[in-house]
């Protein structure tokens, strides 16, 4: 089963994402400030990281780069980035940084987990 770190300070962003996540077969731990789902990651490792920009204590961007720092490029989680940042600065940024997709908000459920897989297909499987 594949861990997925959903990251958003807005409770109504993270309730609808996680119960389809959980329905797809994915454990979805959550988290909702920078600081927090920065030590969250290092302690359970997820297979992915959903996470907006704009958060409490830390941006998306700056727990991106701490994460590539603590994890080699062959344990580094997807990372996807979640925002309502639409402006093609913001995004190009964010893949900049090393996100492996940004998808913006309000998004299709649907279309979140395509990517997921897309991404997750990606990648060597870790042992």
């Amino acid at each position: 089963m594949k861990t997925i770190l959903l990251i958003d300070d807005e409770h109504a962003i993270r309730e609808v994402p996680t119960e389809i996540l959980a329905l797809m077969g994915y454990r979805v731990h959550l988290a909702d400030d920078g600081d927090t789902s920065l030590k969250e990651a290092i302690n359970i490792r997820p297979d992915v990281i959903l996470s907006d920009v704009n958060m409490p204590n830390m941006n998306g961007i700056i727990m991106l780069e701490e994460l590539k720092q603590r994890f080699g490029r062959e344990e580094m989680p997807v990372f996807i980035i979640i925002s309502a940042k639409v402006e093609p600065a913001s995004i190009e940024q964010g893949i900049a940084a090393g996100a492996d997709a940004y998808i913006t908000k309000p998004f299709d459920h649907n279309y979140l987990v395509e990517v997921i897989e897309e991404q997750l297909a990606k990648r060597v499987p870790r042992n």
